[in-house]
């Protein structure tokens, strides 16, 4: 039900629940036969909260199959390259802001442990294709959340090389939020 809720805000953004009712009666139609357990007005409740609740379209997934089939950002560095086309089909939905976990970069783009993913985020936030709009909380246990960044580039512009050094220095300060974002424009 999310996912429909993603899909459908993705292509009427702003709209409100109320207003996709004919949307959500067609898909309600052809999944009863597999929905058993719950009535169309309770699903109708549900779709109803999950477009209240869903702030961005885009979910893993479709940007994952979106990001594959785009053109390279950084061609000689394959996981930074990943990561750097996940971002941009997340980000190039609207509100252009998108929550992206370590783990589920780890999970899709390949990169063995957090911190590796981490500090490919920073990486491309030093090569400015990303600026990080709100530092999330850690833990996944406590209840904690992702970082939200923002694309900063165009949709297909090849990226310059990251900056040398070492593997996560960046210029970005990561306590900072705020300070990033005036820095990237936004």
């Amino acid at each position: 039900m999310f996912e429909l809720v993603g899909i459908l805000k993705g292509l009427n953004p702003g709209a409100e629940p109320e207003a996709l009712r004919g949307e959500f009666d067609l898909w309600y139609e052809q999944a009863e036969l597999y929905i058993r357990t719950k009535d169309r007005e309770f699903n109708w409740q549900e779709f109803c909260r999950g477009g209240k609740c869903r702030k961005f379209p885009a979910t893993i997934a479709r940007a994952t199959a979106s990001a594959q089939k785009s053109p390279p950002i950084l061609p000689d560095m394959p996981k930074l390259d990943a990561l750097g086309r996940l971002c941009r089909a997340l980000g190039n939905n609207p509100p252009g802001e998108f929550f992206l976990t370590t783990r589920a970069a780890c999970k899709h783009c390949g990169f063995a442990t957090p911190m590796e993913a981490l500090r490919a985020f920073q990486r491309l936030a030093a090569s400015g294709l990303i600026a990080l709009v709100q530092r999330g909380t850690p833990g996944v246990v406590a209840g904690g959340k992702a970082n939200r960044y923002r694309w900063i580039r165009p949709p297909n512009v090849i990226a310059p090389p990251p900056a040398a050094g070492r593997a996560g220095s960046t210029t970005m300060d990561w306590a900072k939020p705020e300070a990033n974002a005036q820095t990237a424009g936004l």
